[in-house]
């Protein structure tokens, strides 16, 4: 008669159960299996919960081997520990992206320019709306564009001077 929850135990430590187990090595999967029948009295589900705890225990622990009493011995606490692990990685990884795109959208010319690196400055207002056009230092020089079919021509350098009164 098969045992599914010794097998997934053994297969999930790396316990060869089939050739040379040991008695020490046999004892200790009983006496973790005996912990958690105690506790679970429906043994179906057992194996499954088995392997999702030695999964949560290498990515918690990567460095420490998956023993039977390592197992047992983080059983009611390591699948949150895991998640933690997981949702700070998922910030983290937010983080480090936020930086990048930082990084990314750094102005090319700040030192100096009077726009700050935007390539744009405010050079008026019309009817309570900012009026942005080229700086003058370090914008376009030919920035025109079309909207509906009709050419819109943006101020050249020196307009752009005079309407900041520079």
């Amino acid at each position: 008669m098969s045992d599914a929850a010794f097998e997934a135990m053994c297969e999930v430590c790396n316990i060869d159960w089939q050739t040379g187990m040991t008695a020490d090595q046999r004892g200790r999967v009983n006496a973790a299996l005996k912990q958690l029948r105690a506790i679970y009295a429906d043994d179906h589900a057992l194996p499954q919960m088995i392997v999702e705890r030695a999964v949560a225990f290498r990515e918690v622990y990567p460095e420490i081997a998956v023993t039977p009493q390592a197992i047992t011995g983080m059983w009611s606490s390591i699948l949150t520990t895991a998640e933690q692990m997981r949702a700070r990685a998922v910030r983290e990884d937010a983080k480090r992206e936020a930086a990048n795109r930082r990084v990314t959208n750094a102005p090319t010319t700040t030192h100096g320019c009077i726009c700050g690196g935007d390539h744009m400055v405010i050079v008026g207002t019309r009817d309570g709306h900012d009026l942005a056009a080229p700086c003058p230092e370090c914008g376009t020089d030919n920035a025109s564009y079309y909207v509906q079919g009709k050419l819109i021509r943006v101020m050249d350098k020196g307009e752009v001077r005079e309407m900041m009164g520079q």
